[in-house]
């Protein structure tokens, strides 16, 4: 599922404040004392403080700290948010009128495997509970009787969702969506609102909102702590001294005072929808305004709460009555939440007995609703001695595996580096062998090319339809093509995957139909990453005595300053030998026949090296690549498409970079001339997909009991044989093999080229190690010395 998460989490009290503000200011609490003194009035079960605390003081800080732009700037548009909902509530003819609100918990399982409840926004691909809510009323209702109904989610941003249909199928929208849009995105500097619609859980997808469970929770706090204890640790202590008794009790207080904001917040909500919502539930002859939640959860203890500061006489019903949503579950402690099948159940079961109110023409129906099968195509465990490397769960104890391949290739360094690097992220390592199976038999929403050219979807498994798995070794003469050599070249591939590219979008693809003209970003880059890495190391260390200490910083991050040598350098070259080397009898080849494949060396599908002479517009240069992984699909005999697999040993995101879309497109474009060319065959589609990390957020402490995370696939990129992208590669990397001997053969320009770089500010994009070469070639340049032998040999296979 692809999505780009939001950078924006809400977890401390002068956050809420800030975001409740309006609705504060509605019920005259919007100062430090009047709240105090509201909140005292409530039962205030903490008692009198053991260290000094006072809730005034405590409130005040909370109050001053949320008009603090540093702290709570990135809030604005929720703030934005609330008081558009509060100035539609305030007049007559709203879009609330009429409407049955049903109150939502706002934590959710996002995964039927593991229950985690998380406080994310429920227009996400991995809100659970909404994603099976469509599924549920999907064809069962008509849109008329559902239409009645909004979703009130008790989260810290008050998200209410009506329920829609579209060509057919129903979706979920949040109600204010067009005014969100139009008044608010437009206001903010930067990034605003994402998706705010859901139709499933497939389709690419910005995030809204995050909030931290521990908010509301002293109990779940207190749990989590255990195993984070810097999460008691306050922002500004930087000496990481502090009174621990007082922190934890400060935490009471404030957790206490969410829950509590969060009550005052709904109590104005609800007053506002009282007149409408009377009639709706005497016309269904419900005894309260409907709760889907769990009655002990943090979310029905906030909604209780607001019938005291309510002025109307707010009645409550929990969905499955006195007995709650959870009752007869088969589990004795049942973990999805309200996405229990049990649950969902109930829920859709009001849902029927209003329907039977409503449509005297409606026979009802049972509900039977079962947990949806949870199938793993590939399920891991660690290694035995090393952890880190994860073998398919059924192939641990047989031999040769890839433990014995990592004590066979890799050093006791590339094995150390490995081992601290997966600790740090919790990721870990597998062969490529199951990662083919996992891609072929799992379906997904796959791009159709360039997103900012086309914003369509297909389906991972439509495409596969019809189609046979083949490797290179079933396709005859393969092997023997004369392309299949390791020769220096003009031009490499892996070139496109520097972070100095250039881009392709609309825009430019509009300037290059109309004058020609690419951008392919640094030129002098892709030059200087083909010096062999002698003439690298010692220009490096040349400049070393010139550098800031700035650029110093940031080489020896990475670099080891004796050799300089970089980890992350070997830890790419260890994880790709591991994924594709060859090993006489490995058990993994295995694995292939889950895919439909005999067990065959992955020589045959990995690592083949490629050579080729282009000529493009008259332009003669030579062409090579590695690709990682490449498999074919056949259509029939003389037809198919091409699947390039690459692996990068950075975390994955929801969506394939741009630089990296480059380079496993030219690898797919240039496999595609190349066999069209030997061997008679024709080349359709080119699917590309990225196999990454998935990457556990670095904490303050260690965490020696977490797993280490299996590989993830970054989302699959179709381009068909009409993209424009078949126009634009030959071009572009015709200029930049042409740019490359300029630069090679007239020093002079290099001076020049790098100025008009650094202009476009692709220098600060540029790998340190290739900067730090640049600025040590330009001062030779400058000082007259001639640096033409540095790039005789710069190109490589």
């Amino acid at each position: 599922m692809a999505e780009v998460d939001t950078i924006f989490s809400i977890k401390r009290l002068y956050s809420l404040i800030e975001i409740c503000r309006p609705f504060l200011a509605k019920k005259e609490l919007d100062d430090s004392v009047k709240l105090a003194s509201a909140i005292k009035k409530r039962n205030f079960i903490l008692g009198p403080s053991g260290t000094g605390l006072s809730l005034v003081n405590i409130l005040d800080n909370a109050f001053g700290e949320s008009a603090n732009p540093r702290k709570t700037g990135r809030m604005k548009k929720y703030l934005m948010h609330e008081d558009l909902l509060v100035r539609e509530l305030s007049i007559d003819e709203n879009l609330f009128r009429d409407k049955l609100p049903i109150l939502i918990n706002g934590l959710t399982a996002t995964s039927l495997i593991n229950g985690r409840k998380e406080g994310i926004d429920p227009f996400s691909n991995l809100h659970l509970f909404s994603t099976l809510f469509i599924e549920q009323i999907n064809e069962r209702f008509p849109i008329e009787f559902l239409d009645q109904f909004l979703l009130f989610y008790v989260q810290p941003v008050t998200y209410i969702q009506r329920i829609l249909q579209q060509g057919g199928n129903f979706g979920l929208e949040h109600i204010l969506r067009e005014r969100i849009e139009r008044e608010i995105d437009a206001e903010i500097d930067g990034i605003g609102f994402g998706t705010l619609a859901k139709f499933e859980d497939t389709s690419p997808k910005q995030g809204n909102s995050r909030f931290d469970p521990n908010m509301f929770s002293f109990e779940r706090f207190r749990s989590a702590l255990q195993s984070s204890p810097e999460l008691l640790m306050p922002e500004d202590n930087h000496d990481r001294i502090f009174d621990f008794q007082r922190s934890l009790e400060l935490k009471r207080y404030e957790i206490h005072c969410n829950n509590q904001i969060m009550a005052l917040k709904f109590a104005w909500v609800l007053d506002q929808l009282f007149p409408f919502v009377v009639k709706t539930l005497r016309n269904y002859d419900l005894n309260g305004i409907p709760l889907y939640m769990e009655k002990t959860s943090d979310s029905a203890r906030i909604v209780n709460d607001s019938a005291y500061y309510s002025g109307k006489p707010l009645r409550f019903h929990f969905v499955g009555g006195d007995h709650g949503i959870m009752a007869n579950t088969p589990e004795r402690m049942p973990f999805l939440g309200i996405c229990h099948p049990t649950a969902m159940a109930r829920l859709i079961g009001l849902f029927d007995n209003m329907y039977m109110t409503w449509s005297n023409q409606y026979s009802r129906r049972t509900v039977s609703l079962t947990r949806p099968k949870i199938q793993e195509i590939v399920r891991y465990d660690s290694s035995g001695k090393y952890p880190f490397l994860l073998v398919e769960e059924n192939l641990g104890d047989k031999h040769p595996n890839l433990q014995d391949l990592a004590d066979e290739i890799l050093s006791e360094r590339e094995i150390s580096i490995l081992r601290d690097f997966s600790y740090v992220h919790r990721i870990g390592f597998c062969r490529i062998e199951p990662r083919i199976v996992e891609l072929l038999k799992t379906d997904a929403s796959i791009y159709h090319g360039l997103r900012a050219l086309d914003k369509s979807n297909r389906r991972w498994f439509v495409e596969l339809d019809g189609k046979r798995i083949v490797t290179s070794d079933m396709i005859s003469g393969f092997f023997n093509m004369r392309a299949i050599k390791e020769e220096k070249a003009d031009f490499r591939g892996s070139e496109l995957g520097l972070p100095t590219g250039g881009k392709v979008d609309t825009r430019s693809l509009e300037r290059f139909q109309q004058s020609g003209v690419l951008d392919v970003g640094c030129t002098l880059e892709k030059l200087i990453s083909g010096l062999s890495e002698s003439v690298a190391k010692s220009l490096v260390r040349e400049q070393i005595q010139y550098a800031s200490s700035e650029t110093l910083e940031e080489l020896f991050r990475f670099a080891d300053k004796t050799t300089l040598e970089s980890s992350a350098q070997i830890r790419g070259t260890a994880i790709h030998r591991l994924s594709s080397s060859p090993l006489e009898g490995l058990v993994h080849y295995d694995t292939l026949t889950r895919a439909g494949l005999e067990p065959k060396p992955s020589n045959l599908y990995t690592e083949t090296p490629f050579s080729w002479s282009l000529n493009i517009d008259g332009v003669s240069f030579s062409v090579s690549m590695h690709p990682d992984a490449y498999l074919f699909l056949k259509r029939d005999d003389s037809n198919y498409d091409i699947v390039i697999i690459d692996t990068k040993t950075n975390s994955v995101k929801p969506y394939i970079e741009h630089k990296y879309l480059q380079q496993t497109f030219f690898y797919g474009w240039l496999l595609k001339q190349i066999v069209e060319s030997e061997l008679n065959i024709e080349i359709h589609n080119i699917y590309t997909v990225l196999n990454k990390n998935a990457f556990y957020t670095k904490r303050v402490i260690t965490i020696p009991h977490s797993i280490y995370r299996p590989q993830r696939f970054s989302p699959i990129t179709l381009f068909d044989s009409d993209d424009p992208m078949h126009m634009i590669m030959p071009q572009l990397v015709c200029k930049i093999a042409t740019e490359k001997e300029v630069l090679k053969e007239d020093p002079n320009y290099y001076i020049r080229y790098k100025s008009m770089q650094e202009e476009k500010g692709n220098c600060k994009k540029c790998y340190t190690e290739h900067r730090m070469i640049c600025d040590r070639l330009a001062a030779k340049r400058t000082s007259g010395e001639n640096i033409f032998h540095f790039f005789k040999d710069a190109s490589s296979a």
